[in-house]
């Protein structure tokens, strides 16, 4: 199987970009304190972004997670591998609507908090 498989470079870069959004949101608002535009509303939107990085995405793709682990280590097995990726695929559709919902969500974070520091 030559490189990765599709389901599972979506199945990283689903996390990948939750992990690098909320890496900016940090940064946003670090930048909205530094200007004296801390808030409670850039505090909660931090948080709220941690929890989608950190709790609520990796929730959400726990039977994602454990098929890709299934997928790494059958990689001898073309069969199972199959099924998996197949299985994976068919997770990832099922997840699809409310991962979105929860990437968007970081991105109106990210637009609130560039609007609160004025860019």
């Amino acid at each position: 199987m030559p490189g990765r498989p599709e389901p599972l470079r979506r199945f990283n870069s689903l996390h990948s970009t939750a992990v690098i959004a909320h890496e900016a949101i940090f940064d946003l608002h670090r930048a909205a304190v530094a200007r004296g535009r801390g808030s409670a509303e850039a505090a909660a939107l931090l948080q709220q972004s941690a929890r989608i990085a950190l709790d609520e995405l990796p929730r959400l793709t726990t039977t994602a997670r454990d098929l890709a682990a299934i997928v790494d280590e059958s990689a001898l097995d073309p069969d199972a591998t199959e099924l998996a990726l197949s299985q994976l695929s068919g997770e990832l559709e099922r997840i699809h609507p409310e991962a979105a919902r929860l990437l968007m969500r970081q991105r109106q974070i990210a637009g609130r908090l560039r609007e609160m520091i004025g860019e």
